[in-house]
């Protein structure tokens, strides 16, 4: 059987996971068959354009928890660093990995923003009484399941987060590797999740 991109509406997504699936097999069989795995000293670093900092991921114990001791880890090293704020236009890129990240941030965070909305409605109710992160969060969602564009349906919600504000009349307007950099939407989780407590 063959899957082909022109006959499929799922295509792009069976690649993304595939990529993904992959990934983590392949790290897998690096930790289990004597590969050279993740060592104490490697570092992912992931900017953030809107703050002037980095996020420095320190993945061996995460990755050593997962594929040495087969247990879910309980920490994930960082470390921070400042650095200059980007120009307002500049765009990562990424190459052909760019459609991959985007697929793999929008994920990201849209799983965690459904994965906690029902609290934050139960705690603080409708919309208006929400903080200011989740607001935003809440039209970042919404760009998430929207191509990474930003889509919001009514001429009310007005969004700010940092140097970024929104509202309808920025529909369509392409938010991933733009305006937001990986390390933007883990700062933005970090501050919802101050919510959450």
């Amino acid at each position: 059987m063959k899957i082909e991109k022109s006959e499929c509406k799922y295509f792009d997504s069976l690649v993304y996971f595939i990529m993904s699936f992959v990934s983590v097999s392949l790290t897998l069989e690096v930790y289990t068959g004597g590969g050279s795995p993740y060592r104490i000293k490697d570092r992912m670093v992931l900017q953030a354009k809107q703050l002037g900092k980095k996020i420095v991921v320190i993945p061996h114990s995460m990755l050593n928890d997962l594929f040495t001791k087969a247990v879910w880890p309980n920490e994930i090293l960082i470390e921070e660093e400042l650095c200059e704020k980007p120009p307002i236009d500049a765009k990562l890129k990424m190459g052909f990995l760019e459609t991959p990240s985007i697929h793999i941030l929008t994920s990201m965070f849209g799983n965690y923003y459904e994965s906690n909305i029902e609290y934050i409605v139960s705690k603080f109710g409708t919309l208006k009484n929400w903080p200011d992160c989740w607001k935003f969060g809440r039209v970042i969602r919404n760009a998430c399941f929207h191509d990474g564009c930003i889509y919001i349906n009514d001429k009310v919600t007005d969004v700010k987060w940092v140097d970024l504000s929104y509202n309808h009349k920025n529909n369509g307007h392409s938010i991933v590797n733009t305006d937001m950099w990986p390390a933007d939407f883990i700062y933005l989780m970090m501050e919802m999740d101050e919510f959450l407590k």
